[in-house]
C-alpha cells in the first residue's frame, strides 16, 4: 500500500510481491505426501505435529513477530499456547476414556459371549488402564 500511495503502479507492486514470494505459492495437492518434501526443498519450515506447532508459539522469534505487529504480547501468546496445550490434552484424554468405555461396554461382553476366559479379558483390561 505504501508503494502504491507513493506512486507505483499496482500491477508492478503485485508483480514484485509475487516474484519475492513465488517459492511459497503452491496450487497443487497439499495433501500429497510429495508436497512435504517439495515444501522443504523450497525452503519452507515444516511442522508435522500439532503438539510441536503449539510449542512453537513460545519460540522467541514468534513472540517477537506477534509483538512487533501488535497482534499479541508475549504474555498473551504464552497464555494462548498454554490454553491450546490444555485443550489438546483434554481432547486426547476424552478420546482415551471413550475407548476404554467402548472396550468395557462392547468388546468385553462380545469376548465373553464367545467363551473367552474371563481372567485373560480382565488382565488385558488392566494393562490398558494402567498405561
Amino acid at each position: 500500500a505504501d508503494k502504491i500511495e507513493a506512486g507505483a503502479k499496482p500491477s508492478d507492486v503485485a508483480a514484485d510481491s509475487l516474484n519475492a514470494h513465488w517459492r511459497v505459492i503452491f496450487n497443487g495437492n497439499g495433501y500429497d505426501p510429495k508436497w512435504k518434501d517439495e515444501a522443504v526443498a523450497r525452503g519452507m519450515y515444516r511442522i508435522d505435529s500439532g503438539v510441536e506447532a503449539i510449542s512453537k508459539l513460545g519460540d522467541a522469534k514468534n513472540i517477537n513477530l506477534f509483538a512487533k505487529v501488535g497482534v499479541l504480547s508475549k504474555d498473551e501468546l504464552i497464555a494462548r499456547r498454554d490454553i491450546d496445550w490444555n485443550h489438546y490434552t483434554g481432547s486426547v484424554e476424552i478420546e482415551a476414556l471413550t475407548m476404554i468405555d467402548m472396550i468395557h461396554q462392547w468388546i468385553v461382553p462380545a469376548l465373553k459371549s464367545v467363551g473367552m476366559d474371563t481372567a485373560v479379558i480382565a488382565s488385558g483390561c488392566d494393562k490398558i488402564q494402567t498405561k
